[in-house]
């Protein structure tokens, strides 16, 4: 995930999986979202697990749309 910048960090369950996306600020661009990893059967505890240790010292958040 090298490259990638974001203030925050979006986690989301979809059919496929947990995903999430990168958001910048007030504003500013985002990315796609992109594939965390984990299926539809990992727990929502484990998915911001994952995010906290991908994208460190960035604020990792739970989104449902």
């Amino acid at each position: 995930m090298k490259g990638i910048i974001g203030a925050c960090v979006l986690v989301r369950l979809a059919e496929t999986g947990w995903i999430v996306q990168l958001v910048a600020g007030p504003g500013g661009p985002c990315q796609h979202w992109i594939p965390l990893g984990l299926g539809t059967e990992a727990s929502a505890c484990e998915a911001l697990e994952r995010a906290r240790a991908l994208f460190p010292g960035r604020l990792v958040a739970l989104y449902h749309p």
